[in-house]
């Protein structure tokens, strides 16, 4: 299971760290987050695109 996120480098890695300290505020002690970066900027890819592929 995967979010899609879309939007500026910068805003996108600091909702990453807001979502990845959201556990710890409910008494985890432990929490991974994996998080893989597409960024390609030969051609104009999309949300829909990128659902389109994968189905």
């Amino acid at each position: 299971m995967a979010t899609i996120v879309h939007g500026p480098l910068y805003r996108v890695l600091e909702l990453a760290q807001e979502m990845h300290e959201i556990p710890f505020t409910m008494d985890v002690s432990r929490m991974l987050t994996s998080i893989n970066i597409d960024d390609r900027r030969d051609k104009l890819i999309t949300i829909a695109s990128k659902v389109k592929a994968a189905n």
